[in-house]
This record gives structure tokens, sequence and C-alpha cells, in this order.
């Protein structure tokens, strides 16, 4: 459980803000975790949601590999976006493998469905890859 307190920012025009966020997982069996996080705010110090809420799972029955599926709804912050924005839904989904002892590499993909910084768009697909090194 978190909760959060923000200034305002008077030469950037945001506004002070606060809010909470909760965040939990479950281990069901040595290679299912699952996990639920949700949050909400008073839509200022310019937070991207006021309320959202998300959910999956990670699923690794290898000791150097694992995969994640998520889901995730939001309700996106008038004082940030505007006032006229659909609710922002994201699904995701990664792969992360040891690729050596100290070094991991996990593409991952995302769609975002009515994505409220580009309220043009009905969809925007996201990839990425991020790579950890350890000493």
């Amino acid at each position: 459980l978190t909760y959060w307190e923000k200034d305002a920012r008077h030469v950037q025009g945001v506004s002070a803000g606060d809010g909470v966020a909760v965040s939990a997982s479950r281990q069901w069996t040595d290679s299912l975790l699952m996990f639920v996080r949700m949050g909400h705010s008073n839509g200022g110090a310019g937070v991207a949601a006021e309320n959202a809420v998300s959910l999956g799972f990670e699923y690794s029955p290898w000791a150097d590999r694992s995969w994640t599926v998520g889901a995730g709804w939001a309700d996106p912050s008038k004082e940030t976006h505007g006032q006229r924005l659909d609710d922002e839904y994201v699904v995701e989904t990664s792969y992360r493998f040891q690729v050596t002892k100290n070094f991991s590499l996990t593409p991952d993909v995302q769609l975002l469905l009515s994505p409220a910084k580009t309220p043009e768009e009905d969809r925007v697909w996201i990839a990425g890859v991020r790579a950890v090194l350890t000493m």
C-alpha cells in the first residue's frame, strides 16, 4: 500500500496531487505467480490516470525463462489529458530469458486501446526489449 503526494509545479502549470496505490501478488505454484495492482488519484500532479486496475500472471517453469501476461484499465486524468477521453485499456506480454549468468533479455509487446496520449488513434502497438546486466 502506497500513499503519495506531490507539490504543485507552478512554472510548468501542474497542480498538486495525491493518491493511493495497492499492489499484491501470490505465488500459486512453483512456476505461477499472479498479481493485481490498483490505484486512485485526484488527477493532479500530472498523473496519467485518476483510477487504474491491472492484473496478470508470470509463468516460469524454467529457472532461466519466464513468460508474463497482463491486462489493465485506466480512467485518464481529465486535468492532465483533457475532459473528453475514453477509458484506456492495455494488454501486454513479455518473455524473459537468461542469455548468460549475468545478462538477461526481455522482449515485450503492448497493445493500447483508446490511448490517452494519442486520442486520435484507436489503438497503438508498442514493442520493446529490456536488457539487465548484473555484476
